[in-house]
């Protein structure tokens, strides 16, 4: 499109390329940038760290008032950021990640069952949890 031309710019999103989000999953190195899959394409530090003091915060007032023995399910928890939040509020939290690089960051966190699953289409009730994955069988 040249300037000053009235055509209209198309949407050019390339469809997701599940190898390349898997590589950078099982490549991944601690980082404050990890959780938000910004490590590596010109996001700076700051930026991270500063939506790590923020969302606490948020999450906080957001959950003041919920039931702490009820159980808490962390989908795609990736190292364990919002894991250990949790982990240190409720008495039964379960993480769900892909990567299997990722979950061996999250045996450091305690109170936890950490579930590898690929599978991203999960069906949850009013009360209670229901995975349609068989992998998560073991969880």
């Amino acid at each position: 499109m040249t300037s000053g031309s009235t055509e209209p710019v198309k949407n050019q999103l390339a469809p997701l390329d599940y190898a390349d989000v898997k590589q950078y999953w099982n490549s991944a190195k601690p980082s404050p940038l990890i959780p938000y899959m910004m490590e590596g394409f010109g996001f700076s530090t700051s930026a991270g760290r500063f939506r790590f003091r923020l969302e606490p915060k948020v999450a906080e007032r957001l959950t003041r008032n919920a039931d702490c023995t009820g159980a808490v399910l962390d989908l795609g928890s990736g190292a364990g950021h919002w894991t250990e939040f949790f982990a240190r509020r409720y008495s039964n939290v379960i993480a769900v990640e892909a990567s299997h690089t990722l979950t061996r960051w999250l045996t450091v966190v305690p109170l936890t069952r950490t579930c590898v699953s690929s599978r991203t289409t999960y069906s949850l009730s009013a009360r209670k949890a229901r995975f349609l994955s068989s992998s998560l069988a073991a969880c």
